[in-house]
């Protein structure tokens, strides 16, 4: 199952070995998206070395893909974009939706019911929402647009960032770290 991890503003993010065992877990790519900047990869050494670029005091969200619909190619690395609403989405978990060929049930539910209904009535509406919630099942999504976040789905604050699962984190973790659900 992919991860998608939130690095919040004026917070340092996870450490290179915590990413490269998200990687580990999540292997058929990357991708993160900033305030000023955005990048997919399916090498985790390029992916971290412009991840690190990213400046302390932008929010950040990142996505390791474990891909369940759609192959393993950048183009369905997270995150996804909308030009129209400025939108970047990224999702863990896996939809109730039949994908476009070739896509993943990510991109096909952000283009086809996410995306339109922002553009339509915003990222905060009720609108967004309650198709959000139609849809999401046990799943989880992080949306960025203008530099912030919305989040639908139980994230997990774990050392100052959000997560959306922590399989990817040694048992031991769970023991020397404080841990609660956010959402």
């Amino acid at each position: 199952m992919c991860v998608i991890i939130i690095s919040p503003a004026g917070h340092a993010l996870p450490t290179k070995k915590e990413l490269r065992a998200a990687f580990q877990r999540n292997h058929d790519g990357c991708g993160f998206v900033s305030e000023s900047d955005h990048y997919k990869s399916l090498d985790f050494e390029d992916f971290y070395a412009r991840l690190k670029k990213v400046p302390k005091n932008e929010n950040c969200i990142i996505h390791f893909r474990w891909a369940t619909h759609g192959k393993v190619s950048l183009a369905n690395c997270h995150p996804f974009y909308d030009e129209k609403s400025n939108t970047w989405f990224m999702h863990n978990g896996i939809l109730a939706i039949t994908p476009y060929k070739g896509k993943t049930d990510s991109e096909t539910a952000f283009k086809k019911y996410l995306a339109p209904a922002i553009r339509t009535y915003g990222l905060y509406s009720k609108e967004l929402q309650t198709i959000a919630h139609n849809i999401i099942d046990s799943s989880k999504f992080a949306f960025m647009q203008n530099g912030q976040i919305k989040t639908f789905g139980r994230f997990i604050e774990y050392n100052g960032c959000y997560y959306s699962n922590l399989y990817h984190l040694p048992y031991t973790a769970f023991i020397q770290n404080r841990w609660t659900y956010a959402g």
